[in-house]
């Protein structure tokens, strides 16, 4: 059986050796979860750029339902006045139907310009989380760096802790 200085040494180079394994082993397992976390953010990214070009292609569609509305009161308006005996032509019935095509225009912009607005924050949205998947990369590998710094720093403890009890200091 060994002396009581080699139990002591021996100890030390376990609980370093111990030490680095864990350590390691948190830094890998850290930077899985956060290369996971990426592939979310990034997932979620894919799924924003798609609600951006569906925001436009609805946009798009109810713009057209403006366009289509606004014919129909114009057409509606023309048949009021003809069904009254006033010409269509007449510059009441003219001035009021370019009022309403003037409106329903307007409301089409505002449509247009709405579904470009929802479009332009889903790919903002997008962006956050394509950056935000980066950032989990990054945070990935410094995790795994920090575990094999943590596992250098457990075996040079347990180097130190193993000469302390070589030398008779004993912990």
């Amino acid at each position: 059986m060994g002396s009581n200085t080699e139990k002591q040494q021996a100890s030390a180079g376990g609980e370093g050796l111990i030490g680095a394994i864990s350590s390691i082993a948190a830094g890998n397992a850290k930077k899985r979860e956060a290369y996971f976390q990426a592939a979310i953010a990034k997932n979620n990214a894919e799924i924003a750029r798609n609600n951006a070009r569906l925001a436009l292609e609805q946009g798009q569609v109810a713009e057209s339902a403006v366009h289509l509305k606004t014919s129909q009161n114009v057409a509606s308006a023309q048949t009021g006045y003809a069904a009254g005996g006033i010409d269509v032509g007449s510059r009441t019935s003219v001035q009021v139907q370019t009022a309403l095509q003037e409106e329903g225009e307007l409301d089409a912009v505002t449509t247009r310009y709405n579904a470009g607005i929802e479009a332009q924050n889903k790919r903002l949205q997008a962006k956050g989380y394509e950056t935000s998947a980066k950032l989990l990369k990054m945070q990935g590998k410094a995790a795994r760096v920090a575990g094999f710094i943590g596992a250098a720093q457990a075996i040079q403890n347990a180097a130190a802790k193993a000469v302390t009890a070589g030398a008779g200091g004993g912990p």
